[in-house]
């Protein structure tokens, strides 16, 4: 479980490492048997080899005890398999405890951090690829652990019992083996740096590439009414001929190096044979030390292929868990300040004092804009598109932070509360709701974390949802679908209307709460909204002017300025934007003009 410490820590910049071993920490005995395991194996890479070497000897010296000295060696050379096998079971089994429990934190670790995020980091993001930077680090950093010690940690162990064994053989092997290995480590190290560069365009170009396809699932329905599918196809086939180009000039390079370390085995391999051709020829060498000498050299160089095999995918998943943390692990651009307290409504008055608010590369919206709702009034937004009526909403909900000024609840400053308990305390019926790929009842008490069935089912007939819920053939169990597709746009929002019930919050905003509706039922709907907003201050948005009639007081915005301020009867009397508005609307809704303002 992830803690709320995590959640609310001011975000930095993640580097790999550091995160690898944030993850990693918790699991490090686990870890350490893991490189236990490979230093048996990497020790079993020498022994052998020597036993083989006793073996050969012993056969060839055809002495009387040779028969012994056979059955002996033959039996030490079976029960050290028999130890490596055990050590290579014990490794699987370590594995898979890790790589289950470090993806299930790692995408724990990273859901409690992308959700702190702003509305706006969403509204930059398309989400299939933000599920494909969690899903690429929560498998990339088990992988990377995985080689770092079964590949890198077990070259090292290698590499130091080999050199040291050749010191005690003969030093010239030593040296020649040493002197490959430097090289070897040294030109690999020095190309990963160019790959890793090249595997993180790579992985940009292939996150792009997923974002455009999502994008087009998305939004399938307009690619088919505008019959968009050429243009969707040369999209995509721009996209996918970027990351083919990206992905060929990493995988170039990672030719080019394997070509050329291939060629270093076989250098490897001719020099150490003429070494020792003219040993035995001197007779400074047994026939047991030549098989020894190139199971030795046969061996090193599998493991160090093995390692330049393991090193372009380490590369690539480098690149993809780096590419990832970057994406996800931003900074934060809105968080709780230090000790933040929970917001408490006991009436919920809101107050807007001074604000002056503009989004981040567009138009100012508000500027020293000041008003007062008072608790329990019911208030009507109205405005031309692009007036200011739903950033007004924004606001209150602090999606978005305002640069000068304050707004209050209860004279609370909601800049100063926790988010959490500001988001608890207000209910919000948008205009188009989006529900989860879950069922009714889930879908319906996400409003209450704690919702008896009687409480889910009242909200339902409340919202008029029950009517159609009772006829589906799972009813309350029944599968929305992904974003709630599977319902109509009239049942999504009478399902969002009916979340709004089971919330009860002190306060609530309705943006065109009963657009998709049809009269009839939105006129039933409208008689449980009366309900909801009793003892309750509600802010409404609307288009169709009739459905705020009602309303204590309505706002006329224009321009982020607020025109006009009263109830239905005294704005239709002061002869201003409103009764123009009221004149001019065809069938309740407000006229086309000035909608790009």
């Amino acid at each position: 479980m992830v803690s709320k410490k995590h959640i609310q820590q001011p975000a930095k910049s993640w580097s790999v490492v550091h995160f690898i071993y944030e993850m990693a920490w918790p699991l490090r005995w686990y870890l350490a048997g893991m490189a236990f395991t490979q230093f048996c194996w990497a020790l079993d890479m020498l022994l052998r080899p020597y036993l083989v070497k006793w073996l050969i000897n012993a056969a060839v010296e055809n002495s009387p005890d040779a028969s012994a000295q056979l059955w002996y060696y033959a039996t030490v050379y079976c029960v050290t398999l028999a130890i490596v096998i055990g050590a290579f079971r014990a490794w699987d089994w370590l594995l898979m405890r890790v790589e289950i429990r470090l993806r299930k934190n790692i995408a724990e670790r990273l859901m409690a951090y992308t959700l702190g995020h702003s509305h706006e980091f969403y509204q930059q993001h398309m989400s299939g690829s933000l599920t494909n930077k969690v899903n690429d680090v929560a498998r990339g950093v088990p992988q990377l652990l995985k080689i770092s010690i079964e590949r890198f940690l077990t070259v090292a162990y290698t590499t130091i019992i080999i050199l040291i064994a050749m010191c005690y053989f003969h030093p010239l092997f030593a040296l020649v083996q040493g002197l490959w290995i430097a090289s070897f480590v040294g030109s690999s190290l020095l190309v990963a740096r160019r790959s890793g560069k090249l595997a993180d365009a790579a992985s940009d170009a292939h996150a792009a590439a997923t974002g455009c396809i999502t994008d087009t699932f998305s939004n399938m329905m307009a690619v088919r009414l505008f019959v968009g599918s050429g243009c969707e196809q040369h999209m995509l086939r721009d996209a996918f001929t970027k990351t083919a180009h990206a992905e060929r000039k990493r995988d170039l390079l990672l030719l080019y190096m394997s070509t050329f370390f291939s060629y270093s085995f076989l250098i490897l391999a001719a020099v150490t044979l003429i070494l020792l051709i003219r040993l035995f020829s001197a007779g400074a060498v047994t026939p047991g030390d030549f098989i020894l000498i190139i199971g030795i050299n046969t061996s090193l160089i599998w493991i160090l292929w093995g390692f330049l095999q393991d090193l372009t995918t380490f590369i690539k998943a480098f690149g993809e868990v780096s590419q990832g943390l970057r994406t996800l692990t931003v900074a934060h651009d809105m968080i709780d300040v230090p000790h933040a307290k929970r917001l408490l409504v006991t009436k919920g008055r809101i107050q807007f004092e001074q604000v002056s608010f503009g989004y981040p590369g567009g138009q100012q919206v508000f500027d020293n804009f000041s008003v007062t709702i008072e608790a329990g009034q019911k208030v009507g937004l109205v405005g031309y598109s692009g007036s200011g009526k739903s950033t007004f909403v924004n606001l209150i909900l602090r999606l978005f932070d305002v640069q000068k000024g304050t707004v209050l609840i209860d004279g609370q400053n909601i800049a100063q509360v926790t988010q959490e308990s500001l988001r608890s305390s207000i209910a919000l019926i948008p205009q188009d709701p989006s529900l989860f790929n879950r069922t009714l009842r889930e879908n319906i008490g996400y409003g209450k974390m704690q919702v008896s069935d009687k409480e889910l089912m009242q909200a339902a007939r409340y919202a008029h949802a029950d009517v159609f819920i009772e006829k589906l053939p799972h009813q309350y169990d029944t599968i929305v679908g992904e974003r709630g597709h599977a319902l109509s746009g009239g049942q999504r929002q009478r399902i969002a209307i009916a979340r709004a019930f089971v919330k009860q919050a002190p306060i609530l905003l309705l943006d065109e709460a009963t657009s998709a509706l049809d009269s009839v039922t939105e006129s039933y709907i409208q008689d449980s909204l009366h309900h909801l907003m009793n003892d309750r201050t509600t802010i409404a948005i609307a288009h169709r002017l009739s459905t705020l009639m009602h309303m204590d007081r309505i706002l006329v915005f224009d321009k982020g300025r607020l025109i006009e301020d009263g109830s239905h009867g005294e704005l239709l009397a002061s002869q201003g934007l409103y009764r123009t508005l009221w004149n001019a609307q065809s069938c309740g809704f407000l006229p086309d003009q000035k909608m790009n303002e």
